[in-house]
């Protein structure tokens, strides 16, 4: 079923889709592979609070460094990022022990591909965005990117989970030298592709900036319209160069930063939390993958066709998407305790919950970033490191006052922002009278035309929700 919708909404570009999807499992696979088994390994070396934070500290700069790279680079830049990361692995291998080795690997991070694969998904779907009918257009967006962010949570689950895995046969030096023998496999797979694609997949200087144009052409489904007239090749104007909103700044800016925050505490101190209860590194990366892997079926469920009720009732609109964030709050107070059962619970749902707003908050970029993709994909990756960030240097002093410290306040936080949003939200109700102008369910293509031509006449055949 998945290689039918794949031929019928890809057709010729099929095989660029899925080479670029390939890349994205690659990279993630193996880039996170001593992720959860880092803090351990620092901690054996008996390094202080203020080395832990200053080594992740140096790796959320790194995503920031990466972010600000996407918006300016040629061809080559991803070839150099590999080589970077490569460098990084380096010195740790040969000394795993020493702080300054640590501190170099901290650069590991700038090698992170995601940022770059997923502007290249949305200069592919943009490039096809006027080919077919509606239904056609917003089912290969919702599809498209459903399925290369399952790919992404699948891969560095794995990732995390083989990490652990090898941590408890093998040294940590080793674990580093297969994370740099998989980057080099990379390095020859997108050289590869690049030459055979030419400028297919990695050169943009011919895209037309489209910042302040945004006339785009639709073919509609005109089967139940009796005139037409005014329907076929209908123009519609996306407001792409809209001016920020605060339902845009909280959804974009303001959120990123909490969520993103707590997420990065999960990777980096759950592991000693776990280590309390003598459970070790691969069994902690299990609770620790369980929840987005299952979070993430239900969007694939959905996107093939299946309907499941309570996929359909949480992520259809943003105030379900405000309620999410909430649990996510509350089960991250209760990750710290001394009840193993509970920790483990608690967990598993922020894990669920956290690949849900991870899927939502990727989709509100890909719908509003019609413009300049890479400039919003920027600037929303760099508040989500700026959260990192906050997270990471402060974490550590707070780790030692109490374990438990951290994730208190992350998930008061996360509840805070919750409830601020939920006012933003009602606001932007009352001021637009229209609940559905703001759906995340739908893309701003469809929610155009159904502006224009009413949406008694055009009516999804297969409502994709989140």
């Amino acid at each position: 079923m998945c290689v039918k919708k794949l031929n019928l909404l890809w057709d010729n570009d099929k095989n660029l889709f899925i080479h670029l999807t390939l890349l994205e499992f690659l990279n993630s696979l193996f880039l996170y592979l001593f992720l959860t088994i880092w803090t351990l390994q620092m901690i054996k070396n008996d390094f202080s609070a203020n080395e832990i934070a200053i080594c992740y500290g140096i790796t959320q700069f790194s995503r920031i460094i990466n972010a600000i790279i996407v918006k300016y680079y040629k061809w080559y830049v991803p070839i150099l990022l590999f080589l970077v990361h490569i460098t990084s692995l380096i010195p740790a291998i040969f000394s795993p022990n020493e702080f300054p080795s640590h501190v170099i690997l901290s650069f590991f991070k700038i090698g992170d591909m995601f940022n770059i694969y997923s502007i290249r998904l949305g200069f592919l779907l943009d490039k096809r965005k006027h080919i077919g009918t509606i239904d056609n257009i917003e089912h290969r967006y919702r599809f498209s990117t459903t399925i290369f962010i399952l790919t992404w949570v699948v891969s560095y689950s794995l990732s995390l989970l083989i990490g652990g895995a090898l941590y408890q046969i093998i040294s940590f030096q080793l674990i580093l030298i297969i994370q740099m023998i998989g980057i080099i496999i990379q390095v020859v797979y997108y050289t590869l592709l690049n030459w055979y694609y030419k400028t297919t997949v990695t050169d943009t200087s011919n895209v037309t900036d489209t910042s302040n144009v945004t006339n785009t052409v639709i073919v509609t489904d005109t089967s139940n319209v009796t005139d037409t007239s005014n329907v076929t090749n209908t123009t519609i104007t996306a407001n792409v160069g809209r001016d920020w909103s605060l339902l845009d700044i909280t959804l974009v800016f303001i959120l990123p930063i909490p969520i993103f925050g707590a997420s990065s505490l999960i990777w980096q101190f759950m592991p000693i939390i776990y280590n309390k209860f003598n459970i070790n590194s691969f069994e902690s990366s299990i609770f620790l993958t369980t929840g987005e892997i299952v979070g993430s079926f239900f969007f694939v469920y959905k996107t093939l066709g299946y309907n499941l009720k309570i996929n359909n009732y949480f992520f259809r609109e943003p105030r379900q998407f405000l309620l999410i964030i909430f649990l996510f709050g509350a089960f991250y107070t209760l990750m710290s305790t001394n009840i193993f059962v509970l920790t483990v619970i608690s967990n598993i749902f922020c894990c669920f919950f956290l690949a849900i707003l991870n899927k939502i908050h990727t989709n509100y970029i890909f719908v509003y970033s019609k413009s300049d993709i890479k400039l919003y994909q920027g600037l929303f990756i760099i508040f989500r490191c700026i959260g990192s960030l906050l997270t990471a240097i402060s974490s550590p002093y707070l780790f030692e006052i109490y374990p438990g410290l951290p994730f208190q306040i992350c998930g008061i936080l996360l509840m805070v922002s919750s409830l601020f949003s939920f006012c933003v939200f009602k606001r932007h109700i009352y001021l637009n009278y229209d609940e559905n102008i703001f759906c995340l369910s739908k893309s701003i293509f469809k929610l155009e035309i159904e502006k224009q031509i009413g949406e008694d006449i055009y009516e999804s055949k297969e409502e994709i929700v989140l």
